[in-house]
């Protein structure tokens, strides 16, 4: 028996956007998984480099998938995230789950942003005013702290990978 954590998918995107997903998987069972694959799948999307090869799984074994998939078409989309494995009987099992996602884009991108202009990198506020808030352009203040969640993110993802090799070589020994 194959398990995921939690999949948090995003309800909407803009065509072009990246996002990122990630997720854990774990052998409940009580045998080993064979040639354990996660993909996804779907229109309006591009997929490429989605396709996360595992292996074989022992019992009570963590993984994790980890990829960047992107919206290409503005309408509303489903996006299935597909797991399949053999069974030690040699039967094929493949459970998927799907996420209907609206992209956005092609358009008036200041009507998707509240009225907020992104001409040639400059941002000017939708009052009319210079873009700046109390000295500061707001490009900054918009992108420091969204730089800053990146790298947080990015650190804990790394510390979880490093405590989960470090528990299994903590286990084979």
């Amino acid at each position: 028996k194959l398990e995921t954590g939690n999949i948090y998918m995003p309800s909407m995107m803009n065509v072009g956007d990246q996002n990122y997903l990630y997720f854990s998987l774990q052998n409940t069972g009580r045998v080993t998984l064979f040639n354990v694959k996660a993909y996804l799948e779907g229109d309006g999307f591009d997929l490429s480099g989605s396709e996360v090869i595992i292996g074989n799984m022992a019992a009570g074994a963590y993984q994790s998938y980890d990829s960047n998939f992107s919206a290409s078409e503005p309408g509303t989309h489903t996006l299935k995230v597909l797991i399949q494995y053999d069974l030690d009987t040699g039967k094929r099992v493949v459970t998927e789950q799907e996420f209907d996602i609206e992209v956005v884009g092609g358009g008036d991108v200041n009507a998707d942003m509240g009225g907020i202009s992104f001409d040639g990198g400059d941002m000017s506020a939708p009052d009319g005013g210079d873009g700046e808030s109390g000295g500061f352009p707001l490009v900054f203040i918009i992108g420091i702290p969204a730089l800053a969640a990146i790298v947080i993110a990015v650190v804990i993802v790394i510390v979880v990978k490093k405590r989960k090799k470090s528990a299994r070589a903590d286990d084979d020994e």
